[in-house]
């Protein structure tokens, strides 16, 4: 924003597209490291006589994929709304800081129920819970601790939170990105 370039970028492409753009752009480059490392870490492991692989390692792997896929939806849509609401680069700490704290509670939460257990009173409810579900499902899907309306409830709730989630930053985004000057209240936006 401080450089005006936004200005220039919006003149040719819409907010929304913009945004769009940045997510799946960043995304498609998380999710190519993530099968480039998660590839060649089991081809090591397999061929080191480390690990076997079951026959639904396939599917595992898939769930994965997809869980990944929503929580970065869900969390890079909240992040590029509060790289939108600020002027500059340097007010976007405060903003980001609760965003931050709410992404290490979420780790900490799915690091303790792997500890504790993924069947858990800690983990079923975190089950449900958009901003730690990411993280615990794979785990539980994995481990046959899911029951299957449970996969299909949180991946409900997780899909209809992520695409509120989207179209509050696209409206915020929009909304903010073409201002200047000092940080943009969120009613504002």
């Amino acid at each position: 924003k401080s450089t005006r370039v936004v200005e220039v970028l919006l003149a040719a492409v819409r907010p929304v597209q913009l945004l769009a753009g940045k997510i799946i752009g960043i995304g498609l480059v998380g999710l190519i490291q993530l099968a480039i490392i998660g590839a060649i870490g089991l081809a090591v492991a397999v061929a080191a006589g480390t690990i076997t692989l079951p026959p639904d390692a396939a599917g595992t792997i898939g769930s994965v994929l997809l869980w990944f896929l929503l929580g970065y939806a869900f969390y890079s849509s909240m992040f590029a709304v509060a790289g939108a609401i600020v002027s500059r680069q340097e007010e976007l700490q405060n903003t980001a800081t609760p965003l931050n704290l709410l992404m290490i509670a979420s780790f900490f939460v799915a690091f303790s129920t792997s500890i504790s257990g993924a069947d858990s009173t800690l983990a079923k409810v975190s089950t449900f819970l958009p901003p730690v579900a990411p993280l615990i499902m794979p785990t539980r899907i994995a481990g046959g601790d899911a029951a299957p309306w449970e996969i299909v409830a949180s991946l409900a709730i997780m899909v209809v939170t992520t695409v509120a989630v989207v179209l509050l930053a696209a409206r915020l985004y929009e909304g903010a990105i073409l201002r200047t000057g000092a940080r943009v209240k969120l009613s504002d936006a």
